[in-house]
């Protein structure tokens, strides 16, 4: 695996480029609320209103809906079955800081991108918050 991201290494680049530890918009990101959908309540991916759901397990604030930031550019996804975990361009910030929805062979680590077979682990891409579409599009980075 190569340019692991881990909190040491997260915290470098976050004070490197003058930015806060930790993500600004992350309350307020799509991206984030998918990633959590997908990691600790896939099997409501179907339901009707998945942003109510996630208010009422308490995982977003009542307001989301008011502030939220939509996913542009790259959609995340998750693909899981009983041997194989996959997800791809999801919030780093989850993985890292968010021990209860990440899955636990990607606890820690600022992993967008990685999958899990017949337990095998690869994890693919990594990535610092200030790199995410979301911030940048809030921040008018492009």
């Amino acid at each position: 695996m190569k340019n692991i991201i881990t909190k040491d290494e997260y915290c470098k680049i976050s004070s490197k480029r003058g930015l806060p530890f930790r993500c600004p918009v992350l309350n307020n990101c799509m991206r984030r609320a998918n990633t959590i959908l997908f990691f600790s309540y896939y099997d409501k991916i179907g339901i009707k209103d998945p942003i109510a759901y996630l208010i009422s397990a308490g995982e977003l604030t009542n307001d989301f809906r008011n502030n939220y930031l939509p996913e542009t550019c790259e959609a995340s996804s998750c693909s899981k079955s009983k041997d194989v975990f996959y997800f791809n361009n999801v919030c780093p910030e989850v993985n890292l800081f968010d021990d209860t929805h990440a899955p636990p062979f990607a606890q820690g680590i600022a992993c967008i991108s990685g999958s899990h077979i017949d337990r095998t682990t690869k994890l693919n891409k990594f990535r610092h918050y200030s790199e995410c579409p979301e911030y940048c599009a809030n921040q008018n980075i492009r």
